[in-house]
């Protein structure tokens, strides 16, 4: 196991943009790892929206009429 987070950090340094999302705070190498194989190039996207949209979120406003009792 060791031997794959080596690995794995090996090939995260060689990603610009790995760093960028590593400063976040609580977020480790094996969840960054996981959402770039997940997302892919993250430069291929231009906007945030582009980027939830991938992973089923599209954030919009919903109003709902109150429940009538």
């Amino acid at each position: 196991m060791d031997h794959l987070e080596e690995q794995m950090s090996k090939y995260l340094r060689r990603i610009p943009y790995s760093q960028s999302i590593l400063s976040i705070k609580g977020i480790g190498e094996v969840t960054v790892a996981g959402l770039i194989g997940e997302v892919g190039d993250f430069m291929q996207y231009r906007r945030i929206p582009e980027i939830m949209k991938l992973a089923g979120l599209e954030p919009k406003m919903t109003f709902f009429e109150p429940l009538v009792q």
